[in-house]
């Protein structure tokens, strides 16, 4: 890192304040003539503004955002003060952007002269200085707003949405607990010259509160006024954010966001390439800024969260990290990474032999450590959902049972109460037994049991007395519904997903009450009323209900789970119209990805009505709904015919495929190279020439 020089700073305030006194000075008015003993008045000093001459203000006097490089908040502005009638062309210090402020200033009017007299009269008190800015000839320009508006229209696409942790409704640590780990934290991040430890990793299994923890600080620090100059939440139920490809350009654009002085050096870069390889995108979007913002910050905080989230996790963390902490590298002593993962992949990190492990500070969330803190949130969390008038419910050996079945983790408990209390509201009393007895037998810990529990209570579900068409019926709710949330290409609200749904019959399944009953998977800790909240499935839940720990009833397939969903799109396209909203425009932007994707994990269908929906999706009315997107439809329905073909699928039901080609084709700008597809079921040649 030492091809980073520190650059003299240009002083330009002390320019401008130089300026401004040879100015004033230059300008400054003649003294006064001693009063006449002349009856006659002494001669008026005003003269006119001089035509075209302008006061342009330096670029540099703009606002900037509150937290600038010098800490200074510019927002107040400054006065331009002038002396003399005359106008003043102020020369522009540093670089200029667009039009310049055009600023008329006017000097003061002489006073009356004093009346006739053996003595004549002194003059009277002359007018303060006056500005006269007219607003047809203000063009107010922001050299920082230019760069960071250049900067996000370079990085559209390539920045994800829902990064921070407030757009994911991240839960924050209860009152009282984790506070070791967070004095640990605020220790570290106290600047201390030739330290070697920047990158603090905390490591945690699933549900010891790894996130819930970053959130904390995140939202400390914002309070103590030293914000993280970058947060990157990871989570599976924002697809985007998985992308290992985004992380770097979004954390610049926070930078940018964060300091001007960042923004230059972003935008200087991006002016001439925009960098696509992890490495490039590291040493020009991250490293290069934050060598700048070391030179006029105490401190610079950039958090990272959930690595082990990403796709190819194991690929994509080791070559982001490799160009920020390669053998011997030099980091700035006031920059610091906080990032949290699964201990597995701490476990990689630590046996590398191409990065400089002394930069590294670990730090596991042992949940031995945390038991007390448990009992403790499940003692203040249950005097919130007691009923009153709840004497002596639960007992001290249940609350105690409970917390030891939690071991330590934060996620258990949490999960766990909350589902109790979702039990407290529906039964009422008759819950006290129960509840509490489910625990007996589960293990000490064990995440798949509370899930277990939590999914057979869903209507009574295991009950062996329950009628057996039914019974199917709710499996088959809770796997359409389930399974689309789990693969949804971006996130929905809970009331969007409801909509989304909606070839659910609602006389056969409650889509609304079955998402209340599960609530306690689906949205926890959330303060957002429940139709606006999106959901937020822990890691853990997701690998239950997808791996082989999941009963089998229960268990989710990912090539049928992306077929129902598009299913459920088709029908919200081809009943919608012109209707447009949220719900539709998610329904023709995906449903051709889901399609593909239920042939690639598997999917053979035979079913009617999606035969039927294939043979609406021709429609003219229709077409011109999805028309935005038929070169992707193109692309993906071209393979699900070839992924059918492969599986050796009836080819009478798929006679809808090539019809759908057809039309995507012909209302699709397909580039002029040619493109063929042979769909040997139809013996149909299609030529894009």
């Amino acid at each position: 890192m030492s091809g980073h020089p520190k650059q003299p700073k240009t002083n330009w305030r002390g320019k401008l304040g130089r300026g401004v006194r040879n100015l004033s000075q230059r300008l400054s008015p003649e003294p006064s003539p001693r009063p006449s003993r002349s009856t006659t008045p002494a001669p008026s000093n005003r003269q006119g503004p001089a035509p075209g001459e302008t006061a342009i203000l330096p670029p540099n006097l703009e606002s900037e955002p509150i937290h600038n490089d010098n800490g200074r908040d510019w927002s107040k502005g400054r006065a331009a003060k002038a002396d003399k009638s005359d106008t003043a062309q102020f020369m522009p210090i540093g670089r200029t952007y667009g039009s310049s402020t055009i600023i008329h200033a006017h000097g003061g009017v002489g006073g009356p002269g004093g009346q006739g007299g053996v003595h004549g009269g002194g003059g009277g008190t002359g007018e303060g200085n006056k500005f006269d800015i007219r607003n047809s000839n203000v063009t107010l320009t922001n050299p920082y707003a230019t760069e960071l508006q250049f900067i996000k229209e370079k990085l559209t696409g390539h920045v994800a949405a829902q990064h921070k942790f407030t757009d994911q409704s991240k839960s924050l640590c209860a009152p009282g607990t984790r506070v070791e780990i967070q004095a640990d934290i605020l220790e570290w991040l106290s600047p201390q010259p030739g330290t070697n430890e920047h990158i603090f990793w905390i490591t945690g299994i699933a549900g010891s509160g790894k996130s819930t923890l970053s959130a904390t600080v995140v939202d400390n620090l914002g309070k103590q006024r030293t914000p993280v100059a970058a947060q990157f939440f990871i989570s599976r139920n924002i697809p985007e954010t998985t992308n290992a490809d985004k992380i770097i350009p979004t954390i610049a654009q926070q930078l940018a966001e964060y300091s001007p002085a960042a923004a230059r050096i972003i935008h200087d870069t991006l002016k001439n390439w925009v960098p696509t390889s992890q490495k490039d995108q590291v040493e020009a979007l991250l490293l290069a800024p934050i060598w700048e913002l070391s030179k006029s910050r105490d401190i610079d905080i950039i958090l990272i969260d959930a690595l082990d989230e990403l796709q190819d996790a194991a690929e994509s963390v080791m070559e982001i990290l490799s160009p920020i902490a390669p053998r011997d590298c030099d980091l700035p002593d006031n920059v610091r990474f906080l990032i949290t993962s699964r201990p597995e992949h701490w476990a990689d990190i630590s046996g590398s032999k191409t990065l400089e492990l002394a930069v590294f500070k670990q730090y596991p969330l042992m949940t031995e450590l945390s038991v007390s803190e448990v009992h403790n949130f499940i003692i203040a969390r249950m005097q919130k959902i007691t009923p009153m008038g709840w004497d002596n419910w639960p007992t001290q050996d249940q609350l105690w049972k409970l917390s030891g079945k939690a071991n330590g983790l934060f996620h258990y408990a949490a999960t766990a109460l909350q589902w109790i209390g979702q039990q407290i509201r529906q039964y009422g009393k008759a819950s006290q037994k129960r509840v509490f007895a489910q625990f007996t037998q589960m293990g000490i810990g064990q995440l798949e049991d509370l899930y277990r529990v939590i999914l057979t209570s869903f209507e009574d579900i295991d009950n062996l007395a329950q009628d057996a068409q039914l019974r199917q019926v709710q499996l088959a709710g809770f796997q359409h519904i389930i399974g689309t949330i789990l693969m949804l290409e971006k996130p929905l609200t809970i009331g969007q997903i409801i909509a989304l749904l909606a070839d659910i019959p609602e006389d056969e399944f409650d889509v609304a009450h079955f998402l209340q009953q599960l609530r306690s998977v689906l949205i926890p800790g959330t303060t957002t009323s429940f139709e606006e909240a999106t959901p937020q499935m822990h890691k853990s839940f997701r690998d239950y209900v997808m791996g082989v720990h999941a009963p089998t009833e229960f268990r989710i397939s990912m090539g049928h789970a992306h077929f129902v969903t598009a299913r459920s799109c088709l029908e919200i396209i081809v009943q919608a119209g012109s209707q447009a909203d949220v719900v539709v425009e998610y329904s023709v932007q995906h449903w051709h990805t889901h399609l593909r994707k239920a042939v690639e994990g598997g999917m053979t269908w035979e079913d009617e009505r999606m035969e039927n929906l294939f043979e609406q999706m021709e429609e003219e009315a229709v077409v011109n709904v999805w028309r935005a997107a038929s070169w992707q439809v193109f692309c993906d329905v071209a393979g699900v015919g070839w992924g059918q073909l492969k599986k050796h699928a009836n080819k009478d039901k798929m006679q809808g495929i090539p019809n759908i080609l057809i039309k995507a084709k012909h209302v699709g700008a397909f580039p002029p190279s040619p493109m063929f597809v042979v769909l040997s079921f139809s013996r149909l040649l299609i030529s894009s020439k």
